[in-house]
């Protein structure tokens, strides 16, 4: 069908002639790319969804560059776009398909001269192009001062590629956008935010922060659509499996911030490598946290067990032990540095004697995030270096729930970072 015969956009006759061409397949295209390149035919959005379905990448290329050569003006038009450009929205119609030509020719259009409408189509198809390298180019018009219809393509681009770009920046990205002056681009990134992998954590961080009440009840809305797994807390107990008064404390604060049962299982109980009874659902993952802090036998041996145990019942996420947390070991030394500042140094802080070389390596890793000051040696005071006998300060032992005075958990600032910790787990 020849592209002259084409009735004007106002003929009644239109769109019957476009049906009939949609039907007219195979559709030779090259007469009908040059007429629209030529201007010989009047181009509207009905046109170019007959021609998109037959597009392959290079005769969109063509029409991507036909396009920014219709809306690249100087100067700067005002909004709304005069009649002789094209529509903003004409552009997805021809854009679609992903190639690298066409990511190519989005970028370079994008340095030009455009309409704020017309750059927002332009950076929601460049993100359906799903090439991690465009993530600096979105998030700098995102985040930086811009017409909201620009922010709002950019933003509209990172869900179209959401699950291609690099996980650390997008979600440092979308934090931020969350306490933005818009609530509409900040109710965005909350879903955006869910819709990630792990995205519990990010949540709950988000929550304690002051922000618009419309999007902090949007934030508690997806927590509870997210959901949490059963929590089974390994702790090592005393003899005989009994429990010290802070873990059943502990554990019934936890149920109630998480919405799911948390279940303690101490490894030194009778079947402590067995999974525990407790009237969960039969079926569904569950989420195993280690509370212990250092590698030994109780990690490298027993911990298997049980997980392989619990495995042939239900699908189990095991956790690393929890001295090897980032966050732990950061929320330890903040701890142990405000009693240095109030008391002085040295601070000793024993732990349960452990052999091999991996214990001893991760002692040593410890102690330098501790920082100076901090000195760590086992509980036998046979076992102390020379000076670690002159306390000040409180006793301490590398343990969640001792026996003394010396507990981690009676500690206000530690025991929350815990708790926020454990909330935060899957």
């Amino acid at each position: 069908m020849d592209p002259g015969e084409l009735p004007a956009l106002d003929s009644p006759e239109r769109w019957g002639w476009l049906q009939r061409l949609r039907r007219h397949t195979p559709l030779e295209l090259e007469p009908w790319l040059a007429a629209i390149e030529a201007g010989s035919v009047d181009v509207d959005a009905e046109l170019l969804v007959v021609l998109s379905d037959q597009l392959p990448a290079e005769a969109s290329l063509r029409l991507l560059r036909w396009w920014f050569e219709q809306n690249q003006q100087q100067p700067l038009p005002p909004e709304p776009l005069p009649p002789e450009l094209l529509p903003p929205e004409l552009l997805p119609l021809i854009g679609q398909p992903r190639h690298r030509d066409c990511a190519a020719q989005l970028r370079s259009g994008l340095q030009g001269e455009l309409s704020q409408a017309a750059r927002a189509q332009a950076l929601a198809l460049l993100g359906h192009q799903r090439d991690p390298s465009d993530l600096p180019l979105l998030l700098g018009q995102l985040l930086t001062p811009q017409p909201l219809a620009v922010r709002r393509g950019a933003l509209e681009a990172l869900s179209l590629g959401l699950s291609c770009w690099p996980l650390r920046p997008l979600r440092a990205a979308l934090s931020q956008l969350v306490g933005d002056l818009d609530p509409g681009l900040a109710g965005q990134a909350v879903d955006l935010l869910a819709r990630q992998p792990r995205a519990r954590p990010t949540l709950l961080q988000l929550a304690r922060q002051p922000l618009d009440p419309a999007v902090a009840s949007r934030i508690q809305r997806r927590l509870a659509a997210l959901g949490a797994n059963p929590l089974v807390l390994i702790v090592h107990g005393r003899a005989g499996g009994e429990l010290a008064p802070e873990w059943p404390v502990l554990a019934r604060e936890l149920e109630r911030l998480r919405g799911a049962a948390v279940l303690l299982q101490p490894l030194t109980a009778p079947e402590a490598l067995q999974p525990a009874e407790r009237p969960w659902p039969p079926q569904g993952p569950i989420t195993l946290a280690p509370l212990l802090h250092l590698p030994g036998g109780h990690v490298r041996d027993d911990l298997p067990q049980l997980a392989a145990a619990w495995r042939r019942r239900r699908p189990v996420l095991r956790l690393p032990f929890l001295g090897a947390w980032p966050r732990w070991q950061q929320a330890l030394a903040a701890e142990l540095a405000s009693l240095i500042a109030a008391h002085g140094a040295p601070l000793h802080l024993g732990y349960h004697p452990v052999r091999g070389q991996l214990p001893q390596r991760y002692l040593e890793h410890l102690a330098r995030q501790l920082g100076q000051g901090v000195v760590l040696a086992p509980y036998s005071a046979a076992q102390l270096p020379p000076g670690a006998l002159v306390r000040t300060g409180p006793p301490l032992t590398l343990a969640l729930a001792a026996a003394n005075e010396g507990s981690l958990l009676r500690r206000p600032g530690l025991r929350r970072a815990l708790l926020e910790l454990l909330e935060a787990l899957p």
